[in-house]
C-alpha cells in the first residue's frame, strides 16, 4: 500500500512540474490589451495582471480607456530577463508583491511620486539606481526590500517619511543621502551589510523599528541643531564604532545606541541633559565617556551589560538616578563621585564600588585651595575662548547657579575675592 501510494504521488509531483505555476495571477475575467493583461479592481482605475511581451523598453501606459493604471499586481512582469528599462505609469498607487521580481537587467528606475503602497515589487531585480521623484512625501514599505544590487538612491528633500522595509537588505548600497526634511524613519536600512555612515538630519523626531539593525552601518554623524537623539535610532547597528553628536543635544532617547557591540567610546555634548533608558544598554566594548557637567537625569539600565566600562564619572549635577543603570556590568566597575551627592548615595544602596572626588571651591577656578583675582582672570580668558578648562574646573564655574558659564559669574568671584 505504501509503494503505491509513493508510486502515485511520484507521477503527481511529475505531472505537476510540467504545469509550473504561472507567472502573474491574471484569470479569466481578465482583459487583454496589447501585451498587457488588465482587470479592473473599481469603477475608476485599472491594474495590470501580466504582460506577455518581449520589449526591452517597457513603457506602462499612464491610462486605458480613459481609466488611470494605478496597480501592477503580483508577478506581472515576474522573471522577464528581457526589460532593460521601464516607465511607470505616472498615477500608480500600488506595486504588489514581486510584480518586477528577478528582472536581472533591469537596471534603474524612477518612482512616481503617486506610489503611496508596496510590497517588494523589486525583491531580486537588478536595480542598480533608483530615484524617487520630487514631490514624494512618504516612501512605502518594503519598496526596495532584497535590491541586492542597489548601490544608488536618489530621495528629495520633499520626502518626511521612510516606511518600514523600504531598504531591508540591500546589501551594495553603501551610502544613502537622507533628506532634509526627514521626520520620521521605520526601519528602513536593516541589514544593508554594506552601509558605512549615514548622517541623521536635525528634521527627524521620530524613530520606529530600528532603522540601522544589523546594518554595516560604522559611522553616524547628528546634524548641527538636532536637540535630541531619537529613541531606538541606532538600535543593535552593532558594527558602530565612530559617532559624532552637536553641543545642540540635550537629550539621549531610550535604546538610542542600545546593542552596538563595536562601539568603545563616545563624546557627549557639554548641553546634555538626559540620558533616556537602556541608552547604552549591552554596548559590550564601551570602554570611554565622559558624562558633562550638565547632565541632570540617567535613566535606568543606561548602562547595562556594559562589561568593559570599567570607572565613570558622575558629576553633582545628576539629580535623578534609575533602576539598574550599571547592573550586569562587572565586579571592577568604580564610580567617581562627590561626598554626598546623588549619585553617592546611589552607588551606597546598589553596592557600587566609589571613588571619592576631591571637593572643590565654587569659583577656585584654578584649583588652589583659594577664590582670588587670578580665578576671575581664568574664567574671563574661558569665556573669550583664550583658555580651555578641565571638567572639576567647570563644575566650579557657574558661580550664580544659574546654568552657564559668563560675565556675570566673574563678577561673582571678583565680589567673593574681595569680601
Amino acid at each position: 500500500m505504501k509503494k503505491f501510494i509513493s508510486i502515485i504521488l511520484s507521477v503527481t509531483f511529475a505531472f505537476a512540474a510540467c504545469f509550473p505555476v504561472a507567472a502573474s495571477e491574471h484569470s479569466q475575467y481578465d482583459t487583454q490589451y496589447g501585451d498587457f493583461w488588465i482587470s479592473y479592481p473599481n469603477d475608476y482605475s485599472v491594474k495590470i495582471t501580466d504582460y506577455t511581451g518581449d520589449d526591452t523598453d517597457v513603457v506602462i501606459p499612464d491610462e486605458i480607456d480613459g481609466y488611470p493604471v494605478t496597480v501592477i499586481g503580483k508577478r506581472a512582469f515576474w522573471k522577464n530577463e528581457n526589460i532593460r528599462s521601464l516607465k511607470l505609469p505616472s498615477a500608480i498607487e500600488k506595486l504588489e508583491s514581486e510584480a518586477f521580481n528577478k528582472c536581472t537587467n533591469l537596471t534603474e528606475i524612477i518612482i512616481p511620486k503617486s506610489l503611496i503602497k508596496s510590497d517588494s515589487p523589486f525583491n531580486g531585480s537588478g536595480i542598480i539606481t533608483a530615484t524617487i521623484e520630487d514631490g514624494t512625501t512618504k516612501i512605502p514599505a518594503n519598496l526596495f526590500w532584497g535590491c541586492k544590487k542597489l548601490e544608488n538612491v536618489s530621495i528629495p528633500n520633499t520626502v518626511t517619511e521612510i516606511d518600514d522595509g523600504a531598504f531591508t537588505d540591500c546589501d551594495s548600497l553603501r551610502q544613502i543621502k537622507l533628506p532634509d526634511n526627514l521626520d520620521t524613519l521605520f526601519g528602513a536600512f536593516s541589514s544593508c551589510d554594506n552601509l558605512e555612515s549615514v548622517t541623521i538630519p536635525k528634521s527627524l523626531k521620530k524613530v520606529v523599528d530600528s532603522p540601522f539593525a544589523w546594518s554595516g552601518v560604522k559611522k553616524v554623524v547628528f546634524e548641527d541643531g538636532m536637540t535630541t537623539i531619537p529613541d531606538e535610532i541606532f538600535y543593535c547597528a552593532d558594527e558602530l564604532i565612530e559617532v559624532s553628536i552637536p553641543e545642540t543635544v540635550t537629550m539621549l532617547g531610550s535604546h538610542s545606541f542600545a546593542h552596538c557591540y563595536a562601539l568603545e567610546q563616545i563624546t557627549l555634548p557639554k548641553n546634555l541633559k538626559e540620558i533616556g533608558y537602556a541608552c547604552f544598554s549591552n554596548c559590550s566594548s564601551l570602554k570611554s565617556i565622559v558624562l558633562p557637567n550638565t547632565l541632570e537625569s540617567i535613566d535606568g539600565l543606561a548602562f547595562d551589560w556594559c562589561k568593559s566600562l570599567r570607572e565613570l564619572t558622575v558629576p553633582a549635577s545628576v539629580t535623578s538616578m534609575g533602576d539598574g543603570i550599571f547592573i550586569n556590568i562587572g565586579e571592577d566597575f568604580v564610580m567617581s563621585c562627590y561626598v554626598g551627592s546623588v549619585a553617592y548615595n546611589y552607588a551606597l544602596k546598589n553596592n557600587i564600588k566609589i571613588s571619592r572626588i576631591k571637593e572643590y571651591v565654587l569659583g577656585d577656578i584654578n584649583l588652589d585651595g583659594t577664590v582670588n583675582v587670578s580665578d576671575a582672570t581664568l574664567l574671563q580668558k574661558y569665556i573669550a575662548d583664550i583658555e580651555t578648562l578641565a571638567d572639576e574646573q567647570t563644575a566650579v564655574s557657574d558661580v550664580n547657579g544659574d546654568g552657564t558659564i559668563n560675565v556675570y559669574d566673574v563678577t561673582g568671584i571678583q565680589k567673593i575675592a574681595v569680601a
